[in-house]
């Protein structure tokens, strides 16, 4: 066994009882063995190592230390919201510290992206942690993912949005009024309790993506208002392409599914790389979707450092 518990005065009988247990909860499973509302949330293309339904916290938690499917879809988000915990304070201080005569929603504004990013990381690290609790807990996870990627394209638009605009007040106002709007059109269509599921898939899909090509509006705006050159290398906008690049990658692999996809219509023999299940762990979509996440908010308070530098 990987994990044993350290030896104690119970019966044997006791004993054996809790190694069955616990045998049972690092037993991982095939994905046609699991119960109806696990599989609705799960993808096809990924066969193996799926944790059993728990109905424990505890053991959902216990299994951040052993390798199933889901743990690299854990930590690609876990670690950077770690990292942004420890971070952000620090970076608060300096930033308080360093420009102190700056206004507070200078300070605040500077801070925004990242402070959404930790919470963003932390719901869906939370979410690949408890999805296999129960259908109640894992559901709401995955709602409360959603909601954390909503709080995440919103709060990157109102930070690109203030220091992009920082002298022009009615431009400011009128894209916050837009993407406000356009948040709550896509927090309606991906919260809303008959809009769940895979049927549904495409439809939040294309919310999100919707709602993050809008971005496209300020930036190109603020270029015309600030100039190209000048607005393209001194105020934030290369950066927010270079965003939207990663953002856009993400999506591509995360609606095409590739490679777990791919290696279905592998033709077997040689082809190690191509075989079935050969994703279920390591290198899947969805762990390359998170990745670029990742990437993709570095580069949105790069930008905003950029153009706040530049405004003030």
């Amino acid at each position: 066994m990987l994990f044993r518990k350290p030896h104690n005065r119970k019966s044997s009988h006791s004993k054996d009882t809790d190694d069955h247990d616990h045998d049972k909860q690092l037993r991982l499973c095939e994905y046609h063995e699991l119960p109806e509302w696990y599989r609705l949330q799960e993808s096809p293309f990924i066969v193996t190592n799926y944790r059993p339904p728990s109905n424990s916290f505890q053991s959902c938690i216990h299994s951040l230390a052993y390798l199933h499917n889901e743990t690299m879809n854990v930590w690609t988000h876990l670690l950077p919201a770690i990292t942004l915990a420890f971070a952000l304070p620090l970076l608060q201080l300096n930033i308080s510290r360093i420009y102190a005569d700056a206004p507070w929603t200078d300070r605040f504004m500077l801070t925004l992206t990242p402070m959404a990013a930790l919470l963003t990381m932390s719901l869906s690290g939370s979410y690949h942690t408890f999805n296999n609790h129960s259908p109640l807990v894992s559901s709401s996870c995955l709602l409360m993912d959603f909601a954390g990627i909503l709080v995440l394209i919103l709060c990157s638009f109102v930070s690109g949005i203030y220091v992009g605009f920082y002298n022009h007040p009615f431009e400011r106002q009128l894209y916050w009024s837009m993407i406000g709007l356009l948040t709550a059109i896509s927090t309606l269509l991906v919260l809303h309790p008959r809009l769940q599921g895979p049927k549904y898939r495409p439809h939040r899909t294309s919310a999100f993506v919707s709602t993050v090509l809008s971005g496209f509006a300020p930036t190109f705006h603020g270029m015309y208002v600030h100039g190209v050159n000048k607005g393209f290398h001194e105020c934030g906008a290369k950066w927010w392409l270079v965003e939207g690049l990663w953002y856009a990658i993400g999506v591509v692999f995360f609606v095409t599914r590739f490679p777990e996809r791919w290696s279905w219509s592998a033709t077997g023999g040689d082809g190690v790389w191509f075989r079935r299940g050969r994703f279920d762990v390591w290198g899947g979509s969805h762990q390359i979707f998170h990745v670029c996440v990742v990437l993709g908010a570095a580069c949105h308070c790069w930008g905003v450092w950029e153009a706040w530098t530049f405004a003030v």
